[in-house]
């Protein structure tokens, strides 16, 4: 009898510790696997977005090297194999979108650009070539040029051998320019608005270094619309609840049901916008695997408004929304999905046209699509 109770006892608690292997073997395949496996589509979403963040960066980049750029974008998430445990599938695949919009830009700009080494534009006194322009420290060395508008705008050089400039129209002094500065940049000048016709600018050397690079006569009523594009990620995880991410004229979105967050700083400054347009086919394309994208500067185009409106479509208004609110000294407003910047004093802004391509990626490379993009730079902002 004793040895029959000791085999039941063993039986039961064999029973027993089968019985808690199964519960917690449960408790782990139905709590903590999908725990984990959302730690790891978090994760990837953290790379995913600095993905579009580098992105982002080198298609401004493109600005100051003109060489070709790569970003690369892992669309899926891989799970791990667990011995006695199951996944829902070998992992995910993500879908990567590029859709349509569009750029506008509206205003008076001066679209003719005489730099100040020109044969055109005469010169008394002893001149000397500087970068694009000219230089001198003969005081009353001037320089004088004849157009037909109702405006003009002067780009000196600041440094810490510059001293003033005096600017004349028809022959009056209309303004006097300080260009002394600890650290060298350039500065824009406008003279105004005058009656249209015939005049004479001229600058003159007041006093020390007077560097002056290039006039802007003019201006002309501008108007132009470009074809762009955007480019979206979505995750489609089985656990985390992660938002679509974009890039959108610059900006790198998080879209969630609810709202949209803004992840970088837009190339909008004070005294220069930077608008990237994308110029590719809309196309769609869902993966487990490694894409790259590619950047390459095909032609830039910089444009000097005295006053302009530039006008960008959007998906993400909200994001653009909270942009808005962030930005001191610049008039944005956000309508719908259109979102308006305006300026009514001078403000360059830089047209940068950039191919884009797309291509799954193989021992190191990239095999490439077709694309194509268009963008802009970012200075003294």
């Amino acid at each position: 009898m004793m040895r029959d109770e000791r085999a039941l006892s063993e039986v039961v608690g064999v029973l027993l510790l089968l019985t808690t292997a199964v519960i917690m073997l449960s408790f782990v395949q139905s709590t903590m696997v999908p725990e984990w496996n959302k730690a790891l589509e978090y994760e990837h979403l953290k790379e995913a977005e600095a993905g579009f963040l580098t992105l982002s960066e080198n298609v401004l980049s493109l600005t100051f090297d003109g060489e070709m750029s790569q970003s690369f974008l892992d669309l899926g998430v891989s799970y791990p194999t667990r011995p006695l445990l199951r996944n829902p599938g070998l992992g995910t695949h993500g879908t990567l979108n590029i859709e349509k919009n569009t750029v506008k830009l509206e205003g008076t700009a001066w679209i003719s650009t005489i730099d100040a080494s020109d044969s055109t534009i005469k010169k008394s006194g002893k001149w000397h070539r500087f970068k694009n322009g000219v230089r001198s420290n003969k005081v009353g060395a001037y320089l004088s040029y004849e157009f037909v508008g109702s405006s003009a705008y002067v780009t000196f050089w600041k440094d810490k051998k510059s001293g003033t400039a005096e600017i004349l129209l028809d022959g009056v002094v209309v303004d006097q320019v300080s260009l002394y500065s600890p650290s060298p940049y350039e500065i824009n000048c406008s003279l105004g608005s005058f009656e249209q016709g015939t005049h004479t600018l001229t600058i003159r050397v007041a006093k020390a270094e007077v560097a002056v690079l290039s006039i802007y006569p003019g201006p002309e009523k501008f108007e132009q619309v470009w074809e762009s594009a955007y480019i979206t990620f979505d995750g489609n995880y089985n656990y985390a609840n992660a938002p679509q991410l974009a890039y959108e004229h610059g900006l790198v979105i998080a879209h969630y049901p609810s709202t949209d967050l803004p992840l970088n700083t837009p190339p909008i400054g004070l005294k220069r916008v930077v608008v990237p347009v994308l110029i590719s086919q809309q196309s769609s394309l869902a993966s487990g695997d490694e894409v790259g994208i590619t950047t390459t500067l095909n032609s830039s185009s910089e444009y000097v408004f005295s006053e302009v409106t530039l006008e960008l479509s959007t998906a993400y208004p909200d994001a653009w929304m909270r942009v808005a609110s962030q930005l001191e000294g610049v008039s944005m407003e956000v309508n719908g999905n259109g979102v308006a910047l305006e300026y009514s004093t001078p403000i360059v802004v830089s047209m940068l046209h950039v191919r884009a391509s797309t291509g799954s990626v193989v021992r190191g490379s990239v095999s490439m699509g077709v694309g194509e993009q268009a963008r802009e730079l970012l200075t003294h902002r």
